[in-house]
């Protein structure tokens, strides 16, 4: 789903975040000048989003899978 969305990146302009960018707003973060942009969001976007959240539950899992098979020694000594 990340090749996927990384495709359809830069199928889409400006970018797969945004159909249309209105304006840019200048703000200030940690004593620098940060520009973000405001537009129309592109309904696109559930692609990344999806595979971000698939990605958590993979992480969450994997975890568990190893908490419960009680492996932590072998996972902390890479062999």
């Amino acid at each position: 789903m990340r090749t996927l969305a990384l495709a359809l990146n830069f199928v889409f302009l400006p970018n797969l975040n945004y159909r249309e960018i209105s304006s840019l707003h200048h703000m200030r973060f940690l004593g620098e000048s940060v520009s973000t942009a405001q537009g129309v969001a592109n309904p696109w976007m559930l692609i990344p989003q999806a595979s971000t959240f698939l990605l958590a539950i993979f992480v969450v899992d994997a975890a568990l899978t190893v908490r419960r098979r009680d492996d932590r020694q072998k996972v902390f000594l890479a062999e």
